[in-house]
C-alpha cells in the first residue's frame, strides 16, 4: 500500500488551510458570525481542494485503508451527521432553531481539516494567534471589572460562558508551550530569560485572572488541575510555586463563586444532577430519532428548571445526554465513540512516539480536546455556536497528527 497518497510528508504548509484556519483562531473570542464565516471559508476550502486535485481525492481512500481506528472514527462521524439530520427532519413539526441546525454543518469542520492536510507549522502559528487574541479579550474584559464589587467577571462578545471556556484553553495551551519551551540553566543567557518570562507572564496573568473572576466553577477547576498536572508533568519543583499562585488567585474569586461552593458543601445537590436526573427520566419513552434539534425547552419540567439555584439552564448540559434526547441511541453512541476511539488512539501513539508527540503539537492538541471533553460533561460544547466550531477544528487537528504519526510507523516497518 502506498501511504505517500496521504501526503503527510511534506513539511510544507497547505496555503488552501493556512489562510482560513488563521482567521478562525483567533476570530473566535471576538464574535460568534466571524468565527462562522471563517469556519465557512475553510470547509469552502476544502471542498475545493478535494474536487479540483484527485491527489486528495486518493488521500481520502488511502486514509480509510490506514487501519482499523481511522474507519472507526469515520464511521461513527457518519452515523452522527446522519442521526442529527433525521432528528431535525424527524421533529414532528417543530422547526429546530437555526443555532442548532448550525451544529450539522459544523461537523463538516473535521473531513475538511483532514482533507487540507494542516502540518504542524501551521497549527503552531495558529496556536499563537489563538493565545495573543485570547489575552487581548482577557484584558478587555478585565478593564470593564472592579474587584470592589464583588460580582462575576463577564466575558464579552461570544457570551459568558463561552469566553471563559475559550480562555481556559489558551491557559492550558499557554501553560503546556512555556513549561515545554523554558531555558534550561545550563548555557542560557540570564539577559535572555527574563524578556522571556515577562512575555510569558504578560500572555499568562490577564487569561488566569479572567478566569478565576469569572465565577465559572467548570473552568477554574479546569485550570488548577491542569495548571498543577503540566507543572507536575515538566517540572515537579515548580508545583508549589503554581500551587501558591493558583491559591492567590482562588482568593481574589468573587461572591457568586464561594456561594456556590457553600452551597455543594452544605450537602446541597449540585443543581445540574437534578437536570440529569429528569433527562435520564426521558428516555424511557425517548423515539428513535430523538424528541428533535432544540427540544430542551419544550420538553423540559417547569419544576426541574425552578430547581436552578441561580438561572434557569439553557441546556442539558451534558453533550452525550442532549444528544441522547434529541437525536436518540444511535447517535449518541456515535458521538461517545467518536470521541473515545480518538482520545484512546491518540493516547496510545503518544505512548509509542512520545519524543514526536512532545516536539510537534499533538500532546498540546490531546489536552485542548480532553479540556473540552471535561466541559462536555457538565456543559455544552457541541450545541455552542463557537465551542462546537472549536470542538470540531481540534479534533481534525488531532486526528491528522495521530494518523502521521500512525502512518509513519506502517511505512517504517515495512
Amino acid at each position: 500500500m502506498n501511504f505517500s497518497a496521504l501526503g503527510f510528508k511534506s513539511s510544507s504548509g497547505n496555503a488552501r488551510a493556512v489562510f482560513p484556519l488563521l482567521l478562525l483562531a483567533p476570530a473566535l473570542f471576538w464574535s460568534t458570525a466571524f468565527s462562522e464565516i471563517a469556519a465557512s471559508i475553510l470547509v469552502i476550502a476544502a471542498l475545493t481542494e478535494f474536487v479540483r486535485r484527485p491527489g486528495t481525492r486518493s488521500s481520502v481512500a488511502a486514509l480509510l485503508q490506514a487501519g482499523w481506528w481511522p474507519r472507526a472514527v469515520a464511521g461513527f462521524w457518519i452515523v452522527y451527521v446522519c442521526g442529527l439530520l433525521v432528528s431535525a427532519l424527524a421533529s414532528k413539526g417543530h422547526a429546530p432553531d437555526p443555532a442548532d441546525a448550525g451544529r450539522i454543518w459544523h461537523c463538516l469542520l473535521f473531513p475538511a481539516i483532514v482533507a487540507l492536510r494542516v502540518q504542524a507549522p501551521d497549527v503552531r502559528t495558529a496556536g499563537k494567534m489563538f493565545v495573543v487574541s485570547g489575552t487581548a479579550a482577557a484584558i478587555l474584559a478585565l478593564t470593564n471589572f472592579s474587584i470592589t464589587e464583588a460580582a462575576r467577571l463577564e466575558a464579552l462578545f461570544v457570551g459568558n460562558t463561552t469566553g471563559i471556556d475559550l480562555l481556559t484553553i489558551a491557559g492550558v495551551a499557554l501553560l503546556w508551550t512555556a513549561f515545554r519551551e523554558f531555558p534550561q540553566a545550563d548555557g542560557v543567557d540570564r539577559r535572555k530569560l527574563f524578556p522571556w518570562l515577562a512575555a510569558v507572564a504578560a500572555l499568562a496573568i490577564p487569561v488566569f485572572l479572567a478566569v478565576f473572576l469569572s465565577a465559572e466553577k467548570a473552568p477554574i477547576l479546569v485550570l488548577l488541575v491542569g495548571s498543577l498536572s503540566i507543572a507536575a508533568a515538566n517540572r515537579p519543583r515548580a508545583v508549589p510555586l503554581m500551587g501558591l499562585f493558583l491559591s492567590g488567585l482562588l482568593l481574589l474569586a468573587p461572591r457568586p463563586f464561594w456561594l456556590s461552593v457553600a452551597w455543594v458543601g452544605a450537602g446541597n445537590l449540585v443543581d445540574r444532577y437534578a437536570l440529569w436526573k429528569t433527562g435520564l427520566t426521558l428516555t424511557a419513552h425517548l423515539p428513535v430519532a430523538g424528541y428533535g434539534l432544540g427540544s430542551f425547552e419544550r420538553i423540559l419540567p417547569a419544576a426541574t428548571s425552578a430547581m436552578f439555584m441561580s438561572r434557569p439552564p439553557a441546556s442539558w448540559h451534558n453533550d452525550a445526554l442532549q444528544t441522547l434526547l434529541e437525536s436518540g441511541w444511535a447517535t449518541c453512541i456515535a458521538y461517545c465513540g467518536f470521541a473515545a476511539t480518538l482520545l484512546r488512539s491518540a493516547v496510545a501513539s503518544c505512548r509509542r512516539h512520545r519524543d514526536r508527540w512532545t516536539r510537534g503539537p499533538g500532546i498540546i492538541l490531546g489536552l485542548l480536546f480532553i479540556v473540552l471533553l471535561s466541559f462536555a460533561l457538565v456543559g455544552s460544547v457541541i450545541s455552542t455556536a463557537v465551542l462546537g466550531i472549536t470542538f470540531w477544528t481540534l479534533a481534525g487537528l488531532l486526528f491528522t497528527f495521530t494518523l502521521e504519526e500512525h502512518v509513519d510507523e506502517v511505512s517504517a516497518a515495512r
